[in-house]
């Protein structure tokens, strides 16, 4: 069936392992399918189902018909059934000396093999354990087991601020980049679970969707055009047209398929025409700033601080023909934000960018920084020394992109400061009003709102209202 091949397909493409295939101390074997049982004192067969699905293979008649012309041997009803009974006995041999079928009251019945047990069998107890343990009996006899009452545990109350004991070091990483140093600045609490707990999602992690995806697209798109076409200064916007023509389609074929499904047509097509309007604008604005050069998704290493380095991927370095460089990051939305960003000297992805480049070319002068907004084909700057098009984001203040970028090594000197002594700030729901301690005043200002991208949500504990 479609949700067999759904799960056999999570396993396979899984980076952890399938726990049934190694041995855990302290903890039974367990086993996901029938053959994979091996002989035991006790085996506890969990939701035993109460029917066989016939349905069997994902293939409709025709494709039934053409496996078979092809030599293809499928199983029918009857071979499934047989299957089904083989691997049911097995398990029943395999316990040496109890079996506990725990079976779930479904519309479906009784299973087909439990008159079999019951009547060729001695010592067979059919309890309804339900209704017993809600009757309050402190011992099941027919199984031979004893009840007792737990006692309720209080959920950890949600914190402020962590206070690790004094054996347990936070150590430092020897490599951070900007979404690390974004973690650590503004929400230590994401950044400790990331690097150092090394907590990660669950196998069955859902596909990216929404503006993640389509910004992956852009960035796809964009890297695949300038690799391809060292011309693109003299291409037409109709040539531009046409090369996307044929590379949209492909892109999301490999990397965004889930715009081809059912029910995202709409998706789809605003995704298509906003790449398509976003290229030639992005080809404008490099030729009329004079750019002889691309480079996109450019590896780059630094110090950071002491024996720490800095590593990052920039999304577009380009060049002018006098020499004078500029980095620009490629956005899918949010022009209000970024251009807020620019406008209060906070763009500190941009800064990490120009850090880098500046340190692998040698240069005292640092590149200028621009966004660029895929789904409104703007081009965010607080100058157009470079980019003669660029839309303003005007400053509020005299501070330049260095002076950012010193604040920054302040903040992450004094966020180390408080890891060192086991202090890890939490910023979530329902923590906003807790008082922390203040920056010094010459680190990045704190963030006053949790990150509505945290993932660790129900780990960081509960209050009254949650």
């Amino acid at each position: 069936s479609r949700a067999e091949l759904d799960a056999l397909l999570d396993e396979v493409m899984a980076q952890a392992a399938d726990p049934s295939t190694f041995a855990e101390a302290g903890h039974p074997v367990g086993a996901s399918n029938p053959s994979e049982v091996e002989p035991a004192d006790v085996i506890v067969w969990w939701d035993l189902k109460g029917s066989v699905d016939l349905r069997g293979l994902p293939f409709g008649a025709a494709e039934r018909d053409a496996l078979v012309r092809a030599g293809v041997s499928l199983p029918d009803a009857a071979d499934l059934i047989a299957w089904h009974r083989e691997d049911f006995l097995g398990v029943l041999a395999a316990a040496r000396s109890r079996l506990l079928l725990v079976v779930h009251e479904r519309e479906e019945g009784r299973h087909l093999l439990e008159n079999l047990i019951e009547g060729r069998l001695r010592g067979v107890a059919n309890v309804s354990i339900e209704a017993q343990l809600l009757d309050g009996a402190p011992r099941l006899d027919a199984l031979d087991l004893s009840s007792r009452t737990l006692e309720p545990k209080a959920l950890p109350q949600l914190r402020g601020q962590w206070r690790l004991p004094a054996d347990v070091p936070i150590p430092v990483r020897q490599v951070e980049s900007y979404s690390s140093l974004d973690k650590l600045f503004h929400h230590p609490h994401i950044w400790l679970l990331d690097h150092v707990a090394r907590l990660r999602t669950g196998r069955a992690a859902d596909l990216p969707e929404g503006p993640l995806l389509y910004g992956r697209l852009a960035h796809t798109v964009f890297e695949r055009f300038f690799a391809a076409r060292p011309d693109w200064s003299t291409m037409s916007p109709g040539d531009v047209e046409a090369w996307l023509s044929t590379a949209v389609p492909r892109a999301i074929e490999e990397s965004g398929a889930v715009l081809s499904e059912l029910g995202h047509g709409v998706d789809h097509q605003r995704v298509v025409a906003n790449l398509e309007r976003a290229l030639p604008e992005l080809t404008a604005q490099l030729v009329a700033a004079d750019v002889v050069h691309v480079a996109c998704e450019t590896e780059l290493t630094a110090r950071l601080t002491g024996a720490v380095a800095l590593r990052g991927a920039v999304d577009l370095t380009v060049t002018r023909r006098d020499g004078s460089m500029a980095v620009i990051d490629v956005k899918w939305g949010g022009d209000d934000r970024r251009a807020a960003l620019l406008a209060t000297n906070r763009h500190l992805q941009l800064a990490t960018y120009a850090y880098l480049v500046a340190e692998n070319v040698g240069s005292a002068r640092w590149p200028s920084q621009a966004f660029f907004i895929v789904s409104s084909a703007s081009l965010l700057a607080r100058d157009r020394s470079f980019f003669p098009h660029a839309t303003l984001a005007y400053p509020t203040d005299d501070e330049d992109v260095q002076a950012l970028w010193r604040r920054a090594l302040a903040t992450y000197a004094w966020r180390r400061g408080q890891l060192d002594r086991g202090l890890i700030d939490v910023l979530t729901v329902g923590t906003e009003d807790v008082e922390r301690a203040v920056p010094p005043e010459n680190a990045l200002g704190a963030d006053q709102e949790p990150d509505r991208f945290d993932p660790y949500g129900a780990l960081l504990g509960w209050d009254a209202f949650r």
